[in-house]
């Protein structure tokens, strides 16, 4: 799977921008607390999506294994590891 380099690039700094700005009504904040908010929100970001990605990367090469009442619940096409790996992505 491939995403546009600029997409990527722009959504990214949309997202670290965004939690700078302040709304109109809202008291000011210090610096220091938007800034650490900032970073722990890229960290859990970051965490979260390796999480994720180790999920999928451990549990799509094993799908055949998955039995219900005796009986294969994929059959280890290739277009089953697809779908779940795009299943994943949306899900993100």
């Amino acid at each position: 799977m491939w995403a546009p380099l600029e997409a990527s690039f722009v959504l990214t700094t949309f997202g670290i921008v965004t939690g700078l700005a302040s709304p109109k009504m809202q008291a000011t904040s210090s610096l220091t607390v938007i800034v650490l908010g900032n970073i722990l929100r890229i960290v859990l970001t970051v965490a979260c999506g390796a999480l994720l990605g180790g999920a999928a990367g451990w549990l799509i090469p094993r799908r055949t294994e998955l039995k219900i009442r005796g009986s294969r619940l994929f059959s280890g096409a290739d277009l089953e590891a697809f779908l779940m790996l795009l299943s994943v992505a949306l899900f993100a």
